[in-house]
């Protein structure tokens, strides 16, 4: 089986993809901001390519890296913007650098973000190449220009990497605000068949600081 490590462990996203990929039989490790009981979860900030070096040390040669640590959500990146920034391009940045290094395959976590004022019945993966895309915020920004990084790397080191882009991603871990993953809900779908009249909120946020840089 496969060793692997799941960055954003903590997350929306990271939680059961951890639990899944142990349970598939796969020596799967964990990295997030903060401590944990799980002895294969490690603390590491990916902004810091020393502390994602000393991750590698614990776990030793990896076959796969699924990178989803991020800081996430439109608001969170308006009001965070310096954090966001340094997270998402320095951190994927280090990601890149240590996979040139090391050799690892990496998924990549993106978003749907990137398609920005496109407003289109099909979005096709092609479209941010083919046609001028504005993107509405930060956090979709970041986004895309983490997808133009492994491009680059991907054309200068031939780095095997798989880009996916995540839509209304929701789930444990999520913490509600002024809004939430409403298209991802039952009872919204429901409404909407139905004519009736729907609540809508804003954008979920993340449980904490841990699970915030959990990419969607």
């Amino acid at each position: 089986m496969a060793r692997i490590i799941v960055t954003g462990s903590q997350g929306t996203i990271g939680r059961p993809l951890l639990r899944e990929l142990r349970r598939r039989g796969h020596d799967a490790w964990g990295c997030d901001l903060q401590h944990q009981a799980d002895e294969r979860v490690v603390r590491a900030d990916i902004r810091s390519y020393r502390q994602l070096e000393q991750l590698l040390e614990r776990t030793g040669p990896v076959d796969f890296v699924y990178h989803l640590a991020a800081e996430f959500g439109r608001l969170n990146g308006e009001e965070y913007y310096e954090t966001l920034w340094s997270t998402n391009v320095i951190g994927t940045r280090n990601i890149l650098e240590l996979q040139r290094h090391h050799g690892f395959k990496l998924i990549f976590a993106s978003s749907s973000e990137i398609y920005g004022d496109r407003h289109e019945a099909i979005l096709k993966e092609s479209i941010p190449l083919e046609k001028s895309i504005i993107q509405q915020n930060d956090y979709a920004t970041t986004k895309w220009v983490n997808e133009i990084q492994i491009m680059n790397f991907e054309k200068r080191y031939g780095s095997p990497i798989v880009r996916l882009r995540f839509f209304n991603a929701y789930g444990p871990g999520e913490k509600k605000r002024t809004c939430s993953s409403t298209t991802s809900s039952p009872a919204w779908r429901t409404s909407a068949r139905r004519s009736r009249q729907v609540r809508c909120t804003t954008s979920a946020a993340s449980s904490s600081g841990a699970s915030r840089r959990q990419a969607t």
